[in-house]
């Protein structure tokens, strides 16, 4: 699963075997132009491979997945539209150093602009949480991205956002089992059809304005079924490492 498409958020996330990256937005909306003007399409030069978002005028966070069968040249941002946003080369990328694959978790990449952003009305960073994310159960958040909006669809060219609900962990452990990584966050696909899907992959699962975790993967490139809460990587567990990147300007 890679790269973003519509908003139907929907699926679920990293099953062992079983887990797919990426996600597309599932019963989702066009996201209006003057919003969320952090996020980043991720191309390879075969287009759209996953979302991202800008937390500095120089680098992206989005999913380590990524770029497992994806060679990422370029970002796109600025413009909700594709076809009418800006081209920015990839300077480098730096996976998160314990990554092995999607279904293990820590599933996060930070990538390195060859050149600065240009931040204005139509191209903005977001905030990371300061510390621990205090989320609570069925707390309403916001996923976006330009995948799929059904399992067999294509990915979109606008940017779609769809709401979805924060999941208690001790259920989405019960609904998960063995195969639900460690520091995640459950939202959306479960007693709902909204979530992500194939191609929303990396994007921010943003509550109260910050962005506290990223999409990851859902069970068999499956995003018809509510039945299994949709998982993301837990940014707050992954701050310090964030923070001596950016600071040093290299793999770390």
């Amino acid at each position: 699963m890679h790269g973003l498409n519509k908003l139907l958020l929907f699926g679920v996330l990293v099953c062992f075997a079983q887990t797919v990256g990426g996600s597309e937005i599932i019963d989702g909306e066009k996201a209006p132009e003057d919003s969320m003007q952090y996020m980043v399409s991720l191309q390879s030069n075969s287009g759209h491979e996953c979302g991202g978002f800008l937390i500095s005028e120089e680098f992206v966070v989005t999913a380590a997945h990524c770029s497992d069968h994806a060679a990422l040249q370029h970002v796109r941002l600025g413009h909700h539209d594709l076809k009418e946003a800006k081209s920015v080369s990839i300077e480098y990328t730096c996976k998160f150093p314990s990554y092995w694959s999607v279904g293990h978790g820590n599933d996060i990449m930070l990538v390195k602009l060859a050149e600065r952003a240009p931040l204005n009305s139509k191209t903005k960073t977001i905030p990371l949480p300061n510390s621990a994310t205090n989320l609570k159960e069925n707390q309403t958040c916001s996923v976006a991205g330009w995948g799929k909006t059904e399992t067999h669809r294509y990915g979109v060219t606008e940017l779609r956002v769809v709401s979805v609900s924060i999941i208690d962990p001790p259920i989405c452990q019960e609904m998960w089992g063995n195969d639900l990584p460690r520091n995640v966050i459950c939202a959306g696909g479960f007693g709902t059809k909204k979530g992500f899907c194939q191609g929303d992959s990396g994007g921010p699962l943003v509550c109260n304005g910050e962005a506290v975790g990223v999409v990851s993967s859902n069970k068999h490139d499956n995003c018809d079924y509510p039945d299994v809460p949709n998982v993301y990587t837990d940014l707050s567990k992954y701050l310090p490492w964030i923070h001596n990147v950016l600071r040093e300007n290299k793999c770390v």
